[in-house]
């Protein structure tokens, strides 16, 4: 049994009475530095793979503690502090770190952002999946997308642009994506357009006058590929607004005669 000094064997603490405060005060010291706590670091990684490893790091030298407490689904942890060395080798050669510790194997605590909801997939994992908040009436006929595709209904949409990360996607307008502005009813301010692939957009036209000198989006003379040369920039938008149909800009400077 190994029994820790005495306090007067110790003159080079400087603790050379033996009363019972300062025998304490050398007991925790002496469990502190002789007994040290195991350190709790380990990696924090980004999910668990299908094949039971922890793939994608995103920390090292954390706690578990510090790893779960984000509030994302799929976090994971392993206990193992290993050099950089090795983290190489698992990431690249092993598909993953193993002894994968999932942060959570429920929809507790999870945050998901809005539009977005917890699942608990079929492994048991949580997992934030797209769940827009849709009316009745947003469930009704196809929608033309602002990329140029026809999504069976405008809730649709709303599931494509969380699940593609496309904040500006958005319905057009009401039906399927056409090559005509026939009966296209734009809504608010914006008016139909063809732009130069032939598919109808609504888009807003500005109704301010140009200026004389550029409208800070282009200045300068440019010729359109109708033959035309217009002031600037903001004058070729304003035509293709009045004319249903999007310029193409051959070049800057004026048209030169035929």
């Amino acid at each position: 049994m190994h029994l820790l000094p005495s306090v007067v064997e110790m003159p080079c603490l400087g603790l050379l009475d033996s009363s019972p405060f300062t025998s304490l005060l050398f007991l925790h010291l002496s469990v502190v530095f002789l007994y040290p706590s195991p350190s709790a670091a380990g990696n924090c990684w980004l999910q668990k793979a299908a094949n039971g490893r922890c793939r994608g790091l995103l920390q090292s030298g954390v706690s578990r503690e510090e790893c779960c407490r984000h509030g994302r689904p799929g976090d994971a942890w392993t206990a193992q502090e290993v050099s950089s060395g090795l983290l190489f080798r698992w990431l690249v050669f092993s598909k993953g770190a193993p002894d994968c510790i999932p942060c959570r194997d429920s929809c507790e605590g999870v945050q998901c952002g809005p539009g977005r909801r917890c699942k608990t997939s079929r492994r048991g994992s949580p997992r934030c999946a797209c769940a827009p908040l849709c009316k009745r009436s947003q469930r009704k006929g196809p929608v033309c997308g602002a990329d140029g595709r026809t999504y069976r209904h405008e809730c649709a949409l709303l599931r494509a642009r969380c699940r593609l990360r496309q904040p500006d996607l958005h319905a057009q307008y009401a039906g399927h994506c056409r090559k005509s502005c026939h009966d296209i009813n734009c809504p608010g301010p914006t008016s139909c357009l063809i732009d130069q692939n032939g598919d109808a957009h609504c888009v807003e036209c500005s109704r301010r006058p140009c200026a004389r000198r550029g409208d800070g989006g282009g200045s300068g003379a440019l010729c359109g590929a109708n033959g035309r040369t217009y002031r600037n920039l903001c004058h070729l938008r304003r035509a293709a607004c009045r004319h249903g149909h999007a310029i193409p800009v051959t070049h800057t400077g004026p048209c030169q005669p035929t």
